[in-house]
């Protein structure tokens, strides 16, 4: 279902990793050109599953249109786990009542002694 998830490197907010590389090209006329190009890191770990066909978004059974705000990716302190609802404090969010600002839908990265906090995914 979710063919090229991990296909790329991310930080522990969810952002792509990338690199600078050199791309060389040549023209009609045997004119030789480079430049630097930005490219995201491919996962090593990354497997491609060849059984199963990949289907765009649209020609998917299971796909619906919705409307999204947004999804999040911030930190939290050891206090809090999946579903807990959430208040910010000093940049780390820490456990809130049901009356919380946000949920966590996904701790994308454990909690660290050394950091001193977790990542977690939320909508908005």
């Amino acid at each position: 279902m979710f063919h090229h998830k991990d296909k790329y490197l991310k930080d522990e907010f969810g952002v792509t990793q990338t690199q600078i590389v050199k791309k060389e090209w040549h023209d009609d006329e045997g004119n030789w050109y480079e430049e630097e190009v930005e490219v995201p890191i491919p996962n090593s770990d990354f497997k491609e599953i060849d059984e199963e066909e990949y289907l765009s978004c649209s020609e998917r059974p299971e796909w619906n249109v919705v409307g999204l705000v947004g999804q999040v990716f911030n930190r939290i302190d050891n206090t809090v786990g999946l579903n807990d609802y959430i208040i910010p404090d000093k940049g780390i969010s820490t456990k809130d009542n049901n009356n919380g600002f946000y949920r966590v839908l996904e701790i994308t990265t454990p909690f660290d002694t050394e950091k001193g906090y977790a990542c977690y995914s939320s909508a908005i």
